[in-house]
């Protein structure tokens, strides 16, 4: 080979290696710049109210959600468990024994490696969190959370986090194949007295005078 070719073919594989080192970093860079701009402009919007803003809003927070879905880690404690048809290896639709008696069903899913918006007095956390997202909107978009060190007894153990003061609803898509039609329902639909995950959220901001809506994909087995 031609010692100029060398040198080339050198050149080449580490500007690949840098291109993939960047690639990683603007990945992490992605997520950081987004949850900035999601909460930062969120008190621009409050203060400014400017349509740029609240859109800037609206997509930051749709990203970190579907974030969360996608990098949710499986709570079953043997990967290799059969998975029924409609379910998630990644989320569980539960009724935590801290409701106190109330109906409500949450999203419960794990992440072990949580942004930095989750944080224990004010220290980001290096180890797991379990999160409970449930549709309930009457004081916007939050997540409950414990850290998986936490033994968790009743709804004052959990911290809370305000992810969005403008989510106004939520509401659940399935599909019914019997139909192959697409379904929009308000709460979680039932199949031999379990909960059902929907393939799709759909997220609904709402200002005085503007109404927005965005889907969130999440990953079921088919």
């Amino acid at each position: 080979m031609n010692p100029s070719n060398k040198i080339i073919s050198k050149k080449k594989s580490a500007f690949t290696l840098i291109e993939v080192i960047l690639s990683l970093g603007l990945g992490a860079l992605t997520l950081v710049s987004t949850l900035q701009v999601m909460f930062s402009l969120q008190q621009i919007w409050t203060e400014t109210q400017t349509q740029n803003a609240f859109d800037q809003h609206v997509d930051g927070t749709c990203f970190f959600l579907q974030f969360i879905f996608n990098n949710a880690s499986s709570s079953i404690k043997n990967p290799t468990t059969e998975i029924p048809r409609g379910k998630s290896k990644n989320i569980e639709i539960v009724q935590p024994n801290w409701t106190d008696g109330f109906n409500d069903s949450y999203f419960q899913l794990s992440i072990q490696s949580p942004p930095a918006i989750f944080s224990d007095n004010s220290t980001p956390l290096n180890s797991p969190i379990t999160i409970f997202f449930d549709l309930s909107t009457q004081n916007g978009l939050q997540f409950k959370w414990h850290s998986s060190s936490k033994n968790v007894e009743n709804i004052l153990d959990l911290y809370q986090t305000k992810i969005s003061p403008f989510v106004d609803k939520i509401d659940l898509w399935y599909f019914n194949p019997e139909f192959q039609t697409w379904e929009k329902e308000d709460d979680f639909l039932e199949k031999n007295n379990e909960s059902l995950i929907p393939d799709f959220l759909e997220i609904t901001f709402k200002t005085k005078e503007t109404l927005e809506s965005r889907y969130i994909y999440l990953r079921k087995r088919f």
